[in-house]
């Protein structure tokens, strides 16, 4: 008898094109990544997530927690997929309903009183990183070209999501937050290709305003000047992967610590409304 697991989707999977054969790209005890046929953008790669997983915007959540998940599924396997859910070597996922992913809501400039973030020194190693995050935001805000310090941070460093891209991530959301409308996030999009597949989905998804609940939280309560929320929701993202929460939080703060700067000097930060955007 095969096994049926239900699971829930994110809304941000386009059920009709979930059709052919997918490949195991990565996996780990909590669930295996997905390259999906045919599917552009963030759900390029559809995480199969056990239920004490982070929540990746793109994931197929399913009740079953990690040390009772067993999908049968290593990097190279082959599956079918179609709308209704994925055949896995040890069963079916089934899609049974659909989840809404956490987003950043973009606040006003007049609602954002965004404060530096403490969050302790970088280490030697991340230090340089952050200097180059810092770049690429002030660059992004003056609105000059981002193409040579986005492409000197993406992918840089270790692991399925590089420390790079975190700190990107950070600063992608932290701007959206702020409804600070830049050519970052296109600029990270159009480069995302030079890192791993699981990363390039996350950086898409953040810059179109999704990320874990944690890491929303902490951003939405950041911009907002609500210290004691972010600092509770900081310690929250530090404990997601082995130092991919580190370095989200560090993105948030050193992106935080320009606007900040910025307003204090009563420098303009928003030269068109978010709303304007032509991609939400």
């Amino acid at each position: 008898m095969t096994l049926v697991h239900p699971a829930a989707l994110s809304a941000l999977v386009p059920t009709a094109e979930l059709r052919g054969v997918a490949e195991v790209v990565a996996a780990s005890r909590f669930g295996c990544y997905l390259r999906l046929p045919g599917v552009t953008g963030p759900a390029r790669i559809l995480p199969l997530l056990a239920g004490d997983a982070a929540a990746l915007p793109t994931a197929a959540r399913l009740a079953l927690p990690s040390t009772r998940l067993h999908l049968g599924a290593t990097p190279g396997t082959r599956v079918g997929v179609d709308p209704d859910g994925v055949d896995l070597p040890a069963g079916r996922v089934a899609f049974v309903r659909r989840w809404t992913p956490a987003r950043v809501p973009p606040r006003p400039c007049t609602q954002a009183r965004p404060r530096p973030l403490w969050v302790g020194r970088p280490d030697a190693d991340r230090a340089p990183l952050v200097d180059r995050l810092t770049e690429v935001v002030e660059t992004a805000l003056e609105r000059w070209p981002l193409e040579r310090p986005v492409a000197a941070l993406v992918g840089l460093g270790p692991g399925s999501t590089p420390t790079g891209d975190d700190l990107l991530a950070g600063a992608l959301l932290t701007l959206r937050a702020a409804d600070i409308d830049t050519r970052l996030g296109a600029a990270v999009a159009g480069l995302a290709d030079r890192t791993t597949e699981l990363s390039a989905s996350l950086l898409r998804a953040a810059a179109q305003g999704y990320a874990v609940p944690e890491l929303c939280a902490l951003v939405t309560a950041a911009v907002a000047g609500d210290e004691d929320r972010a600092a509770t929701a900081a310690r929250a993202v530090t404990r997601l992967g082995h130092w991919s929460g580190a370095d989200l939080v560090a993105g948030v703060a050193a992106t935080l610590a320009i606007l900040a700067a910025r307003q204090d000097a009563a420098t303009p930060m928003n030269p068109r409304p978010l709303s304007h955007r032509s991609a939400s």
